[in-house]
């Protein structure tokens, strides 16, 4: 289904680049219910534009469903978690009618209507149509926000530590980006939210000296992937190693 298509790529991307003013339906409907909604039904990643009105969603290592204009709908397979964190992530499918193929760009992209910013730009193309819109990742937005140690593998955080040395994380899903402190060292890094669980990229870290091995234990948490819960104002994130970190939100 995925071959070597880079010179196709590289023709896409130029023009996306000549693309601008992308305009799809107003991101206040993607809310934190309607993700909430769509994660119980599976879904991980959407899309959408209009003139004319398309959509996607995607069901990680299972399926694509695209609806697009004159009632074209097609369930395509795809065993891979979409997008991925490289530059281009391409598609290449036929159907009935003609060829259909699917380009996920790790290229900002902005909701013409509230201006709202996502991380990757898509682009569908059919026949000589060429639609255009935003990609959103499909997760509990309640996890957006700073958020200060409390407890770690069971055990509270010692009170007398000031709010300057605890670990606190800075989580934005629509960008992907996590950033904070582990109590000593600044990091920040990249990720992919999928299913409750944090899919973690590359990370870097300052390289202060630190006294304590709290930061050890704190980063361990990152080594693989991590599921996590909310609950009110608790999150919960847990490594394949079982070691778990329970946070409280403080804005």
């Amino acid at each position: 289904m995925l071959k070597n298509k880079s010179w196709i790529i590289t023709l896409l991307i130029s023009q996306l680049a000549a693309c601008s003013g992308i305009k799809v339906k107003p991101s206040t409907e993607i809310n934190t219910d309607r993700n909430i909604r769509l994660l119980e039904k599976g879904v991980s990643f959407m899309a959408y534009g209009q003139e004319p009105f398309w959509n996607l969603e995607v069901y990680d290592g299972k399926e694509i469903r695209f609806e697009g204009m004159n009632k074209q709908f097609f369930v395509l397979p795809t065993e891979r978690i979409l997008p991925t964190d490289s530059q281009t992530y391409f598609l290449t499918y036929n159907t009935p009618n003609s060829k259909f193929n699917l380009l996920f760009l790790q290229k900002p992209c902005t909701d013409a209507s509230s201006g709202e910013k996502h991380p990757i730009t898509v682009a569908a193309f059919y026949g000589k149509d060429t639609l255009m819109g935003c990609g959103i990742n499909i997760y509990d937005k309640r996890i957006n926000g700073k958020w200060l140690l409390n407890k770690i593998n069971g055990k509270n955080i010692p009170t007398l530590l000031g709010q300057n040395t605890i670990p606190q994380l800075d989580i934005n899903g629509e960008l992907n980006a996590i950033s904070g402190s582990t109590g000593c060292n600044r990091f920040s890094g990249k990720f992919v939210l999928r299913n409750y669980k944090v899919h973690m990229g590359s990370m870097v870290t300052t390289k202060i000296a630190c006294p304590s091995a709290m930061e050890a234990a704190f980063l361990a948490v990152f080594n693989h992937i991590i599921s996590y819960q909310l609950n009110n104002n608790t999150l919960l994130l847990t490594n394949n190693e079982e070691v778990t970190c329970e946070f409280i939100k403080t804005k």
